[in-house]
Parts: C-alpha cells; sequence; structure tokens
C-alpha cells in the first residue's frame, strides 16, 4: 500500500514562521504609524511595543507545542491504521468517485494478483478481466447512486486455486459529508461456501433417507406443528406432506374423534416424549381406519429444529392377524373344552411347554399345580416307560417315523398311574433341527385295564384250545369234531377281537350333541349301548327323554334345567345315578357345555357322561388311604422335630465346651493371664485349631441338615464378581502360600454384579479353594477362572489346581455326604466328606449346578454354574471418589520392591492417578533415596533380596525428617500386627488387585488410618463399664470373666434367668451378657422381663447361645437383643461389641 506522508514538522514551522512574520509587520507599522501621527515616541508606546513582541513570541511558542502534539496523535493513529491494513486477512480498499483505487492493501493486492504499486491509481477495467467488469461497475454503481451498502459475492483464480470472495461495498464522505468515494471490504468465504455446499448435500440425501424409509416418520417443532411427513406416512394416510406440513388441525384430520384424540393427547402429555411402540388409530384420507405404532427416538437421536420425532410402524395388518389368532385360538379352545383329551405344545429349544387345563386334570392337577416345562412332564412318566417314550420321540425327530405315538403310564396328582395315548407332530426349521412338537394326550386306563381283560380272556380261550388239542391227541377217532370245535373257537376269538377293536375306535365316555333347544343332533355308540336304544328312536327327539333319565323320578327334569341353563352360555355339571340297560345303578359324572359362534351365541351343546362308580369307589379308598398317610405324616413330622432338636441339643453340648477352648487359649495366646514361652505358644495355637477344625465340623452338619430339611433360606443381594472372588481367594492364601501354592485368578474386569447368597457362596468357592491346597503339592498352582456365558444367562466359575486328581469311577460318589474315596486318602488328607456336598447343596438351591473334570496326576477342575444376567452399570472410575484436596496431597510415591511384576503393577496403578513414582529394587539405599524423593507416600515390600523390610520400616519411623511419611506394607505374608506395631499406615497381601490398592489409597489419603494389630477397643481409663454376666457353664465364666476383667470391665455374674432378672433390676448394668440356655427361666424370658423395666428398656443386650439353628437370631431379636452371638465366640469380637455398644448407649 502507499500513502503520501506528509511532513508535520515542516507545516508545523511555516504556520508558526507566518504567524510571526505578520504580528511583526503589525507590531512594526503600528509603530511607524504612531510616530507619524505623534510625532515622537514616548515610554509608554515603547513598553507597548516590548510587549507586543513579547505576546508574539509566547504565542508562537504556544501554538508550535499544541500542533507538535496534534501531530504526533496524527502519526499513532496512522501508524494503527497501517497496521490494521497490513495484518488483517481480509481486503480492504478505496476508490475515489473515477473509480481509481487510492488505498488497498496487501490482502486485497494477493486478490488481483499485482502488488499494491501496481494497482494505486489505477481503475478496475485496467486490472480486471471482461467478464467480471460488468459486476463489478454495477455493485460500485449502486453504491454511489443509493448510498448505501452492497455485497457482491465474487470468484477470482489465486495462486492457480479458485476462490470466492463476499465484498462489502459503501460510500466514504470527506469532512464536509460529501460523497468523495467508495470503500471496500473482502473476505474470502471459499470454506463457508464448501461447508454450506456439504451441508445442503447432506441435508438433501437426509430428506431422500427420510422420504425413502420403509418407516412412518413424522417430527414436531416447538409448537405441536408437524415439519417433516415423509412418504411412508403419506402412502399409508392418504395424506400428502403439504396437506399436513404446518397445518394446524392435522391431528383433527387424523384423528377425528374427539374423545379418542382427547385420551390420545393427555397420554401423551403425561408421558411426555418416553413412548415406545405406542399403538393408536389413525383415520386416513380415504376414511378407512389403520393402526400404527409409534416410538419416540427424539430422546437418542436428538435433531436440531425438532422438538420431537419419531418412526411409526403400519401394524394393521398384524393387528387383524393377531385378532384371526385370537379368533382361531378362541374356536381351538372351544373345540378343546368339547373334546376330552389334553392338548400340549412343546417348544423344544427352551423346554417350555403349554398343557392345557384338560392336560393337568387328567392326572388330578389344577392349572397352576403343574409346571409348563418339559422337565415336569418327565419327572411323571412311569421309570418303566421313560426309555421307550425317549426313543419314540428321538425316532420321530430323526424323522424315521411321521408321527410321534406312544401308550406309556403317567403318574397322577395321588401317586397313581394312568395309561395315556401320546401323539404328536415335530416342526423342524431350514437346518434340519427340531424347534417345535405339539400334540394330544388321551386316557386310556380303561381301555388298558380291557386289553388285559381280554388278554386273560385269551389267555383262558388258549389254554382251553390247548385243553382240546390234547384230548385231540388221546382221541384220534374225533378228531374232525374237535378240529371243527376248535375252528368255531377261533371265530369266536377274532370276533371277540373285533368287537374289541370296535369299542376301541369309539370314545368311552357317552357323547351327544344337542341343538340348544335340547333335541339330540348325534349319540354315540357307548351313550346307546349304555341306554339300551337304537341310533333312529333318539336322533330328533328330546334328548331328556331318554330312558336312563326317565327310569329314575326327577332325573328328566333335572337334565331340562341343565339343557336350559347350557342355553343361556352356563356350564352344567353334576354327579348323577341312573339305572344302566342291566338295571344297575350307576354314577355318571355329567356335564352339559354350551358352543358358542363368533358372535358369543350358544349354537350347539355338549353333553358328556362318564362312568365313575369305580372312580367313586377308589375315592372312597382314597380316603382311607389318605388317612393312614395323615398318621404316617404325623409321625414323619414327630421324627423331623425330634431331629431338629438333637441337633439344636447336640449344638448346644458341643459348643458350650469349645466356647471356653476357644476363648481360654485365645485369652492365653493374648497373655492376658501372663507371658508366654514359645512351646507354650504352639502348643495353644494348636488347641485352638483342633477347636476351629471341630466347630468347622460342626457348622458344616448343621448347614447340611438345614438344606436338606429345606429350612435353609437365602439371604439374596447384588454382590460383585470380582468382589466375591477376592474375599475368597484371600481366606486361602496364607495356606497357600506355606505350601509355596501359586496362587492366582482370571475374572474379566467387565463382569458387574450377580445376585445371590454372598455368604453361602462364599463358603462354596472357599471349600473348593480349601480342598484345592488340600490335595496340590508343594510347588503346584491353583487358578480361580471366572467365564460369562451371556447367550444362556451363566456364570461359570471354576477352580484349577494341579493337584493328585480324582479317578472316573469316585467322581460320582465324591459329592455325597460322609464319603471319603478311599482309606489312604483319609489318613493322608483330615476331612468329613461333607465340603463338597454342601457345595452342591448351595449351588443347587441357587438353580445352579456343579461339574468336575480330573485326571490322576495331573488335577482337577471344578466348576460352578450359576444364573446370572449381565447388570449394565456405567463403571465410576475409583478417580471420582475422591476430593481434590486428597489428589493434590498424592504427587510422588517411593516403590520399594525386588519383584518386577509387582513393581510394574504398582507403578500402573500409581499411573493411572497421575502420580508419579520412583522405583527401588533393594533395602540398601532405601532410605537415602526417600530423602531424596520426599514422597507422599512409601510401599514396601518386606522381603527384599539384601535385608528385612520391617528394619527399613524401622528406620524411616525413627528418622524426625521423613517419619511423618506414611508406609503401605505389601507381601504374600499377612504379618498386618507386626505393621501396625512398628507404625505402617495400611498392609496389603499378594497378589493385590486393583480395587484393593485403590482402598488402601483412599483409607490413607482420607487420614482415617485403623490398625488391624489391635481390634479390641478399650474402655476409657476414667470410667470401669459394669457388665452383667448370666451363664450357666463355670468354664465358660471363668474364661470370660478374666478376659473382660483385664479389658477394664467390672462383671456382675448371674447362673440363672430369674438371678439375671434380679441383677439387672438391683445393679443396672451398662451392658447386659446374655446366655440363652439357662436353668429356671430361660435367657430369651429374661430378655424380655427386663425389657418391661423401664429403667432397663435401652441397656444394650447380647445373646449368646450355643444354639445355631433357623429362627434362633430372629427369636433372639424379637425377645428385645440389640445383638446375637454364636458360641464358641471370639473373645476379640466380644470386647469389640461390647465397646461398640457402649460408646453408642452413653
Amino acid at each position: 500500500m502507499q500513502l503520501q506522508n506528509l511532513s508535520f514538522a515542516t507545516r508545523n514551522g511555516r504556520v508558526v514562521l507566518i504567524y510571526a512574520f505578520f504580528s511583526s509587520l503589525w507590531i512594526l507599522l503600528s509603530d511607524h504609524l504612531l510616530q507619524l501621527w505623534f510625532g515622537d515616541s514616548t515610554p509608554l508606546t515603547r513598553f507597548q511595543t516590548i510587549k507586543g513582541w513579547l505576546f508574539v513570541a509566547v504565542t508562537s511558542a504556544l501554538l508550535y507545542v499544541l500542533i507538535h502534539k496534534s501531530w504526533r496523535s496524527l502519526q499513532k493513529s496512522y501508524n494503527l491504521l497501517i497496521n490494521i491494513l497490513e495484518g488483517t486477512t481480509d481486503g480492504i480498499f478505496l476508490k475515489d468517485l473515477q473509480g481509481r483505487y487510492l488505498v488497498i492493501n496487501p490482502a486485497a493486492s494477493q486478490i488481483l494478483g499485482k502488488s499494491v504499486s501496481e494497482i494505486v491509481g489505477k481503475r478496475d477495467i485496467e486490472l480486471l478481466p471482461a467478464d467480471m467488469m460488468a459486476e463489478v461497475l454495477a455493485s460500485d454503481r449502486i453504491v454511489l447512486e443509493t448510498q448505501q451498502a452492497h455485497i457482491l459475492e465474487e470468484s477470482f483464480v489465486v495462486n492457480g486455486d479458485r476462490r470466492t470472495y463476499l465484498t462489502s461495498r459503501n460510500v466514504w464522505r470527506d469532512r464536509r459529508g460529501q460523497v468523495a468515494g467508495l470503500i471496500g471490504i473482502t473476505q474470502d468465504v471459499t470454506q463457508y461456501k464448501q461447508v454450506q455446499q456439504a451441508l445442503q448435500e447432506s441435508e438433501e440425501r437426509l430428506r431422500l433417507v427420510l422420504q425413502s424409509m420403509p418407516v412412518m416418520l413424522d417430527a414436531f417443532d416447538g409448537k405441536g406443528n408437524i415439519t417433516v411427513w415423509n412418504q411412508e406416512c403419506e402412502r399409508v394416510t392418504g395424506y400428502t406432506a403439504e396437506e399436513v406440513v404446518g397445518n394446524p388441525q392435522v391431528m383433527q384430520l387424523l384423528y377425528p374423534n374427539s374423545t379418542y384424540l382427547q385420551t390420545m393427547m393427555e397420554q401423551w402429555r403425561s408421558g411426555g416424549n418416553d413412548y415406545r411402540n405406542w399403538e393408536w388409530d389413525m383415520t386416513c384420507k380415504d376414511g378407512s381406519i389403520r393402526r400404527v405404532a409409534w416410538s419416540n427416538i427424539s430422546d437418542k437421536f436428538p435433531v436440531s429444529g425438532w422438538a420431537a420425532w419419531g418412526i411409526g410402524v403400519d401394524v394393521t395388518d398384524r393387528t387383524r392377524a393377531e385378532m384371526a389368532l385370537r379368533e382361531s385360538e378362541e374356536r381351538w379352545q372351544l373345540a378343546l373344552r368339547g373334546n376330552n383329551d389334553g392338548i400340549w405344545d412343546w417348544n423344544v429349544k427352551t423346554n417350555a411347554v403349554f398343557f392345557s387345563v384338560r392336560w393337568k386334570e387328567m392326572l388330578g392337577y389344577a392349572d397352576h399345580e403343574f409346571a409348563n416345562d418339559f422337565d415336569e412332564w418327565y419327572r411323571h412318566v412311569h421309570p418303566q416307560d421313560i426309555a421307550q417314550v425317549m426313543q419314540l420321540m428321538q425316532d420321530h425327530f430323526d424323522k424315521k417315523t411321521p408321527f410321534y405315538i406312544s401308550e406309556h403310564r403317567m403318574q397322577c396328582k395321588d401317586g397313581s398311574y394312568k395309561w395315556v395315548l401320546d401323539r404328536g407332530q415335530a416342526l423342524w426349521d431350514t437346518t434340519g433341527t427340531v424347534v417345535r412338537m405339539a400334540g394330544s394326550h388321551t386316557d386310556i386306563t380303561e381301555r388298558k385295564y380291557a386289553e388285559a381283560a381280554l388278554w386273560q380272556s385269551n389267555q383262558a380261550l388258549e389254554e382251553r384250545v390247548s385243553q382240546r388239542t390234547a384230548a385231540l391227541a388221546e382221541l384220534n377217532d374225533h378228531l374232525s369234531a374237535e378240529l371243527l370245535e376248535r375252528q368255531w373257537i377261533e371265530a369266536a376269538l377274532r370276533e371277540s377281537e373285533c368287537k374289541f377293536r370296535a369299542v376301541f375306535d369309539q370314545a368311552f365316555q357317552c357323547i351327544g350333541l344337542l341343538k340348544p333347544d335340547g333335541t339330540a343332533l348325534e349319540i354315540n355308540q357307548t351313550l346307546l349301548a349304555f341306554a339300551g336304544t337304537t341310533y333312529e328312536t333318539v336322533i330328533e327327539r328330546p334328548f331328556a327323554e331318554l330312558s336312563i333319565f326317565t327310569a329314575s323320578a326327577g332325573l328328566q327334569e333335572q337334565v331340562q334345567q341343565a339343557i336350559a341353563q347350557a342355553a343361556l352360555g352356563h356350564l352344567f355339571r353334576s354327579e348323577i345315578t341312573v339305572l344302566d340297560v342291566d338295571g344297575n345303578l350307576v354314577t355318571l359324572d355329567f356335564s352339559i357345555k354350551p358352543i358358542r359362534n363368533e358372535a358369543d351365541e350358544v349354537v350347539l351343546l355338549i353333553s358328556e357322561g362318564r362312568d365313575i362308580t369305580q372312580r367313586k369307589q377308589a375315592e372312597e379308598q382314597l380316603r382311607l388311604s389318605n388317612e393312614r398317610i395323615s398318621l404316617a405324616n404325623a409321625e414323619l413330622a414327630r421324627a423331623t422335630r425330634l431331629k431338629d432338636e438333637f441337633l439344636a441339643n447336640m449344638s448346644h453340648e458341643l459348643r458350650t465346651p469349645l466356647n471356653a477352648i476357644l476363648g481360654l487359649s485365645e485369652a492365653l495366646q493374648e497373655q492376658v493371664f501372663g507371658t508366654l514361652s514359645d512351646r507354650q505358644r504352639h502348643s495353644l495355637q494348636t488347641i485352638e485349631q483342633s477347636g476351629r477344625y471341630l466347630l468347622e465340623l460342626i457348622n458344616d452338619i448343621l448347614d447340611l441338615s438345614k438344606i436338606e430339611s429345606g429350612r435353609m433360606d437365602l439371604q439374596l443381594a447384588t454382590v460383585s464378581v470380582e468382589q466375591l472372588c477376592e474375599s475368597s481367594l484371600a481366606f486361602v492364601r496364607q495356606q497357600a502360600h506355606q505350601k509355596n501354592i501359586l496362587l492366582h485368578s482370571c475374572i474379566p474386569a467387565d463382569l458387574g454384579h450377580i445376585t445371590l447368597d454372598e455368604r453361602r457362596m462364599r463358603q462354596a468357592l472357599i471349600n473348593l479353594l480349601s480342598n484345592a491346597v488340600k490335595f496340590t503339592p508343594d510347588g503346584g498352582e491353583i487358578r480361580l477362572e471366572v467365564q460369562p456365558d451371556s447367550t444362556h444367562q451363566r456364570l461359570q466359575f471354576s477352580v484349577i489346581d494341579t493337584g493328585i486328581g480324582i479317578a472316573a469311577e469316585h467322581i460320582p460318589k465324591l459329592f455325597k455326604p460322609f464319603v471319603q474315596l478311599d482309606s489312604s486318602l483319609t489318613r493322608r488328607y483330615t476331612g468329613t466328606g461333607l465340603g463338597l456336598a454342601l457345595v452342591r447343596r448351595i449351588v443347587e438351591l441357587h438353580k445352579g449346578g456343579v461339574t468336575l473334570e480330573s485326571e490322576i496326576g495331573q488335577g482337577s477342575r471344578f466348576t460352578l454354574t450359576l444364573p446370572w444376567k449381565k447388570q449394565v452399570t456405567p463403571t465410576i472410575s475409583w478417580l471420582n471418589t475422591f476430593v481434590e484436596a486428597d489428589l493434590s496431597r498424592l504427587q510422588r510415591v517411593v516403590i520399594i520392591e525386588d519383584s518386577s511384576p509387582a513393581t510394574s503393577q504398582i507403578a500402573r496403578y500409581l499411573s493411572e492417578l497421575k502420580v508419579c513414582s520412583v522405583i527401588h529394587s533393594y533395602g540398601e539405599g532405601a532410605i537415602e533415596q526417600i530423602l531424596r524423593v520426599m514422597p507422599d507416600l512409601v510401599v514396601l515390600d518386606i522381603l527384599l533380596p539384601d535385608m528385612s523390610g520391617w528394619e527399613i520400616l524401622s528406620q524411616l519411623k525413627s528418622h524426625p525428617r521423613i517419619r511423618h511419611i506414611p508406609v503401605l506394607i505389601t507381601s504374600v505374608i499377612d504379618e498386618r500386627s507386626h505393621a501396625a506395631t512398628f507404625g505402617a499406615a495400611d498392609y496389603l497381601v499378594k497378589p493385590t488387585s486393583r480395587r484393593q490398592f485403590q482402598a488402601a489409597l483412599s483409607k490413607i489419603l482420607a487420614s482415617s488410618i485403623e490398625s488391624s494389630a489391635s481390634p479390641v477397643t478399650h474402655p476409657p481409663a476414667s470410667s470401669c463399664p459394669v457388665l452383667l454376666l448370666a451363664e450357666d457353664s463355670e468354664a465358660n465364666i471363668s474364661m470370660m470373666v478374666d478376659y473382660l476383667e483385664a479389658h477394664g470391665y467390672q462383671l456382675i455374674l448371674a447362673r440363672n434367668g430369674r438371678e439375671a432378672v434380679q441383677q439387672a433390676k438391683t445393679h443396672h448394668p451398662d451392658l447386659i451378657l446374655m446366655d440363652i440356655q439357662m436353668p429356671d427361666i430361660d435367657g430369651i424370658e429374661a430378655i424380655r422381663q427386663i425389657r418391661t423395666d423401664s429403667h432397663l428398656m435401652h441397656v444394650p443386650i447380647i445373646a449368646l447361645t450355643a444354639l445355631a439353628m433357623p429362627g434362633d437370631r430372629d427369636r433372639c431379636l424379637a425377645a428385645g437383643a440389640n445383638d446375637y452371638m454364636t458360641k464358641p465366640v471370639s473373645l476379640k469380637e466380644l470386647v469389640n461389641a461390647v465397646a461398640n455398644y457402649i460408646h453408642a448407649h452413653s
């Protein structure tokens, strides 16, 4: 750009000289004139002259200063303008009225492809090609004529690339306000145009996609008006987009019924945009009604400008098909009700089976009493028939037979068996796999009885034939006559068989088809034979006039009333007594059922009569049998009660001495009664281990008894799979370490949670892991593996070891209670054989299963399969659980660890937290490294190659500069108490997980470090809480009194329930320890009496009992106890509980 740079300094000098010249001239002329006027100068005149010269000099100086200041301001504005013009990427130019460029910046000159000097002073006609001149000159003319801004889109080739520019022109005026030319600003909008074009193309593609979608799509703006109406909407409704979009009355067009529309809008307002498959009847342009299922998806895929949008599917045909299907099903159900056969429909893939009500009634079950699954049917087939039935079914599945037909026995509700004729046909998919089979069930018990009778008759006939044949051998002269007799017998036999076959082909019950007015339409042969009449004498005559009804007084009127009742649509069913053709009294299960057409009109009546005389006799026998069964059940209940009482007493009698044994051994090991030698401590550990083993045995026996008696209720809860596995592994980690067994796990990170009884399932996993440790040699390997099966919604927990293995012939008896595989194992490995039995029972209670794969000398794989549905829950980073203050405290961590995998794991966990880690692999130099780094935390391994980690921890805590730094211990050995003694902040047993490591950091950062080495809480030294101990066992009294007094408590004793109540009212203790089984009155009654005293209502009571049967805990808490502890009681846990309750009560 080129601008004329005037010299403001020169201009200022000229102005001052001119002003001084004229001032001096004025003074000289004035002085000369004064002299000429007065003829002589006076002192006054000279003074005025001097004053005038001084005035000129001063004003000239001031004028120069003002002009110079204005020049500097103008120069600054000029430099700013130059920087703006040269620095902007937009082109700026200035033209005069003749179109000559006065000013142009480099950006604008680059667009024209010339330098600034080549452009200034020239016009567009000299610079632009002819095809652009017309538009540019026209734009300039419009601006000058209208004196308003004008915007022109121009295209130039810059550096070989065609670019699009947007130029805004306007007039510029001189200081007098006259138009002196025009000014323009040019902006490169190439990218904007490209984006705009891409957006238009994208919108056009979207419009085409939406228009061509095979589903209906509509969209609403914020005012509720439809803004999008695609082609499928037009096709289904007949209304075009022009008729619908923006039409405020469109809802009245589509839903002309105002009540229907109001109902729909109310549901829409109440539910908002949250709807899926919302079906409504829409009125089309031609007046037809179409049902459309709408689903809102704007919440998942919001579109700008659309307040709501959704897709609709025309489900009219489907709805009509469903209606037709329902009508067909209703007709099918009518046929079922009119037929005596049972119907079944089996989904082979899912094993779900539909059994009709009649099917279940055949076996004596109500609809809800028989489960609709294949396993339930399988359990009811006679054990002797099931193999043949399954083979017939498999032959049909393999297409060896066109139909499945089987005659077999089914167990009824009362335990008896019925013969049934089972018929069905399978349905195969395109791959040849059976997906479904349906069929019918017919009761053929009476036929079978008839066949048996016939068989016996045949046997008798054959025996007679044999006898006659033998006679023929003796009487040769009568051979011809005997042969004729033999032929006659065989003919009689064939005739008998034909009669039986005819009876077989007909229904065994008496059936009549009637008009609503009671006229007989059809009568089966069974009824004709029963009544002793013929087909011709009955048809088209009143059904109530049959001889079997008219022979008994009042029966004909009862049948007529039943027909009238059925004609009104009501089912009639009753037991009636009639005379058969032989004059015998027969009891019939008689019913008349109405059959309706599609209009729900009664068009036919079905009369059915079944001879239940034998059944009535059998019911009497059944009543007698039930009385005997009731007596047997009462005896069984008594035996069960005696068993429960025995288990409760056994639990009490065994737990009571165990409480004293374990409690005293625990107190002695804590040196409550004095110091111990190593040999004494070892002996006490042996006593405690033996007692714990006996306690586990008692618990296993009781748990197994609870499961087998059906009294174990699962406490189901949602449990983290990873946490369940980690807690189970922690239980056996120390045992595995002692045998140098590698213990690790393989648990996917995204399993989430599973619903189960956490304590029971942990018990099952610990049993399997403990067995694996027991039977795995030193140096072996054990792995806990979890595998999800989302397809079948199952989760598999596998415990895999490299142990001794199990022979195949021993596997079937492995899960039986109290079973050891052989005597050699019994001598080498301790155990009762209850663990695996408990595992199987617990898993089966969870609707799961246990499998075992094993090979001698190679190891075993126990797999627990549990039902599981993956619960999609948002994964919340552990970092979010920390407050900013805690995160800011943790900047640097020193890791003192020699194991490379362990250091990599911890460093990775810290890196996830954006924490810098420094690794030191030896004990030597560790303190120096800590002093050099001054970390916020030290992670220390105990088993270092050159020195003990305890020594490093001791040095660190004794150094004044670094003893404030928290230390996190990691080790394969659990020595938490030792760590707390040395001042460690927390302790982790390897292998550890991310969750455990993060939890430990959280604990440390929150400054809530608690030492697990001293779980017993002592009462304040200034107070001495008073405890009332109600206990009748002297051994338990001695043990608990010594231990509690050693921890600062004062004890009051009561040796029976009545004494406990009196002592409580007398001394008002701070807490009561109440044994449940005591003489005089038991502990539960004692608790009730104590709670009736207003002064003792809030005193904490801990119930102590050796009972461990179901309901014990609930009964104690219901009586008023605050807590419940089962003997043998851990003294540490007891003192903890006592301290917590006293603290809360105070």
